[in-house]
């Protein structure tokens, strides 16, 4: 983590250390295990705004049993439901900032 913080903080003037992922998110990854054949989950890192870096996000996908990323389910009926996972909250919001993994010192 020091490695990554030094090297962000060299190439950004900022420095971005983790995501909390609520435990309802991987709740809900799990659920879609149990319904459809996903071998595991991807992450991707996003912006919500593309000017501003502390926009940065982290999202979850479910990976089908083929490798492909599952951007959608379809439900009962017709409903087609979003499986992209993006409620993660970045540091240093939301972070335990007396982590080792967090702190330079």
């Amino acid at each position: 983590t020091t490695k990554w913080r030094n090297y962000l903080g060299k190439a950004t003037g900022e420095n971005f250390r983790g995501f909390l992922i609520p435990f309802a998110d991987i709740q809900d990854l799990m659920d879609i295990h149990k319904e459809a054949n996903i071998m595991g989950v991807r992450g991707y890192m996003s912006l919500a705004d593309e000017n501003n870096l502390s926009s940065l996000r982290f999202i979850l996908v479910p990976v089908d049993a083929n490798g492909k990323d599952m951007l959608d389910m379809q439900l009962e009926g017709d409903e087609v439901q979003s499986t992209i996972y993006d409620f993660t909250q970045p540091c240093p919001a939301f972070c335990d900032m007396s982590s080792p993994l967090y702190s330079d010192k």
